[in-house]
């Protein structure tokens, strides 16, 4: 019989990890992955000749585009990624159909069309890891123009690019651009986009880009239609946390510039948040620094310029994402869970709040996005399972979508907004010993 005296703490804890637990839910999930075929005739060939094989695909990324958001009507849709990791991958951009797979899960439709995703035309698109959506509806796609990743002899087809489509007309390409050669590594591999937009009729961006094998960010300008590279030792793996042990998984991984998070835009200028997949370091740096083209032009880019934490996470993390008031979202890989900051404290793990664990659901977050600063949906997979086998396991589920309001998660925690003043995020010295200055472009 347990004593009164402990009981209560025990009552308390249990309300709160069923607290924990209950935050999310999870509106879609997958076994494997199927598509809105032309005929069936035309999957039963792509099986036998290999080009659809279910045990080799693998959804990332997770993006949402709602028409009320924007002022518009119209049916919401919700946007994954499928890399062509390994050849059975035949489509690497899709919208979740209204069709359903016979065990319920949503058939996936080929955006924004099978012919756009054929791999003989470099004017569509070859394998995509992740996407965003910006402020005016309009989906950046990231193209790596690389096949079979995975594998020991990935294959570039064509150059890396950015593709936007114009959800608000009809999904037309309205910008499209490819990456110099010059810029990049024989092993380049650009997996990461963080849109920064500088108003309201979007008509100023930038955007940033994560090489993890070139170890390497890429900085786009629309207004100039120009990229340039910026190289830092902070963009590289830590050889420590190159080894992974996850759920029973077990795998080397040396994955370097991973995530990027964009913070609130003050004075003309954001932080620009960062890690490495192989590490459990954060840094960080102003965008008017990777905004300042000549600072990287001799590769030799001075360390003073980026900021790196003093402190660390628990483990690993992946994709990260940052609220308009300065809260970052990241996940934990090691204890499937997922963790904020409030960024105007100092980077350390007293700091850190504990706000979702599911050793279930959430395993492997790949791809997290933040949609009207309100909603978090996210993408958890056994991902570590197909890195480490090769091959999905479809007799369980692989692949879920979890979505949650961020005033939910972060209610009575050091990361709800409704509790702090917000004002002054760029003078807060997140990461001790930091020292950076910043210039306004404008």
């Amino acid at each position: 019989m347990v004593p009164y005296s402990l009981l209560i703490p025990l009552l308390l804890c249990l309300l709160v990890a069923i607290l924990v637990e209950s935050r999310f839910s999870v509106p879609y999930e997958w076994k494997s992955v199927d598509f809105t075929w032309p005929s069936s005739r035309t999957r039963d060939q792509a099986i036998q000749n290999g080009r659809y094989d279910p045990t080799k695909i693998a959804i990332l990324d997770v993006d949402v585009y709602d028409p009320a958001n924007y002022g518009h009507s119209g049916p919401k849709r919700v946007f994954v990624t499928t890399p062509k990791f390994q050849p059975g991958v035949p489509i690497t951009l899709s919208t979740l159909s209204s069709k359903q797979a016979q065990d319920g899960s949503p058939l996936l439709e080929p955006f924004p069309s099978w012919s756009s995703q054929n791999e003989k035309d470099c004017e569509g698109i070859i394998s995509v890891y992740r996407t965003q959506i910006d402020e005016c509806g309009r989906l950046w796609v990231l193209d790596t123009g690389k096949l079979d990743t995975f594998t020991a002899t990935p294959r570039k087809l064509c150059s890396p690019q950015i593709v936007v489509y114009d959800l608000h007309r009809g999904d037309k390409v309205i910008l499209r651009y490819r990456f110099p050669d010059s810029q990049l590594e024989e092993n380049s591999l650009l997996i990461t986009i963080a849109v920064d937009t500088r108003n309201a009729q979007c008509s100023k961006q930038f955007a940033y880009i994560a090489d993890v094998n070139g170890y390497k960010m890429l900085v786009y300008d629309v207004d100039r239609r120009e990229s340039w590279p910026v190289t830092s030792n902070y963009f590289y793996p830590d050889p420590k946390y190159g080894f992974f042990d996850l759920n029973g998984a077990q795998f080397d991984l040396m994955d370097g510039l991973f995530g990027i998070a964009l913070g609130p835009l003050q004075n003309n200028v954001r932080r620009v948040h960062f890690h490495s997949l192989a590490s459990v370091k954060e840094a960080w740096t102003f965008s008017s620094i990777l905004l300042n083209q000549t600072l990287f032009e001799n590769n030799n880019t001075p360390t003073k310029l980026f900021s790196l934490s003093d402190f660390d996470r628990s483990s690993q993390s992946s994709s990260e994402v940052m609220s308009d008031e300065g809260i970052l979202f990241f996940p934990l890989l090691k204890s499937n869970s997922l963790a904020c900051w409030n960024s105007k404290t100092v980077y350390r793990q007293e700091n850190f709040e504990t706000i979702y664990k599911n050793d279930q659901t959430f395993q492997f977050v790949s791809g997290m996005k933040l949609v009207n600063n309100k909603d978090l949906y996210v993408l958890t997979s056994r991902l570590q399972n197909y890195i480490a086998t090769g091959v999905s396991d479809t007799t369980q589920v692989n692949y879920r979508i979890l979505s949650a309001k961020i005033s939910d998660l972060t209610r009575k925690t050091s990361c709800d907004v409704a509790r702090f003043d917000f004002t002054g995020y760029l003078t807060q010295d997140a990461f001790v010993g930091s020292n950076l200055q910043h210039n306004n472009l404008d």
